[in-house]
């Protein structure tokens, strides 16, 4: 009986919690990179490949397609440039990111393929773990999501969007209210050191911290 209660609570409290985010480009942690703890060692940063001539060239292409919602041209140029050349990593992740904006049925199983690529060619990228977490979050994969969260935050224990959004998997999708509520401190101290203190983190952690209290409350006059 106290389980069944706890649940149906959850199911009742879950939808009140954070909004879905997953940060496509994740831009502002891009510039954070720069930006480092002394204790924080960004294992991208460190094997990062960089992308220069011609392989520039076409990435910058793409980008600017995408940027102007011609998916059409973005797609048709991944898909030329894929049965030709290997390119870097960062390359991959641009592509994923290219197929979850198109409107195609395997749009997201193509997005993940990209983002394999990416993780193949540098095991470190944590802006690919973090993309193929939330796909397949969406596909109901949480272990798997959660895996490459972990993964994630550890190529760089600063990464702001990983700790967001393994929060939400925790707390909407796995019903870890504990493990999110950790998380969104985290997430929240991080933006602190950037000087962003968001009033909508605070009501996040303040919703999930009555929550757990509710939750304690209800267990205990189970008992």
């Amino acid at each position: 009986m106290r389980a069944l209660i706890i649940i149906v609570l959850l199911a009742l409290t879950g939808c009140t919690s954070s909004p879905e985010m997953m940060g496509s480009q994740d831009s502002a942690d891009v510039a954070a990179e720069t930006v480092q703890r002394a204790d924080s060692i960004n294992l991208f940063l460190r094997h990062k490949q960089p992308i220069s001539g011609n392989d520039l060239q076409h990435f910058l292409r793409v980008k600017s397609s995408l940027d102007n919602n011609d998916v059409a041209d973005a797609v048709a140029n991944c898909v030329a440039l894929n049965k030709t050349h290997v390119m870097p990593s960062q390359w991959y992740v641009l592509c994923g990111d290219v197929y979850l904006r198109s409107s195609t049925e395997s749009a997201q199983q193509a997005a993940a393929s990209f983002y394999h690529l990416a993780i193949q060619r540098q095991p470190y990228n944590y802006h690919a773990h973090n993309r193929l977490a939330g796909v397949l979050r969406q596909q109901g994969r949480f272990g798997d999501a959660l895996q490459h969260y972990d993964l994630a935050l550890q190529a760089w224990p600063d990464f702001t969007p990983a700790y967001r959004n393994r929060a939400i998997l925790f707390d909407l999708y796995i019903g870890d209210k504990v493990a999110a509520l950790n998380d969104y401190h985290a997430y929240q101290t991080l933006l602190a050191r950037r000087g962003d203190a968001s009033h909508q983190v605070k009501g996040w952690i303040a919703d999930l911290t009555r929550q757990i209290e509710d939750l304690s409350q209800v267990a205990k006059h189970a008992d």
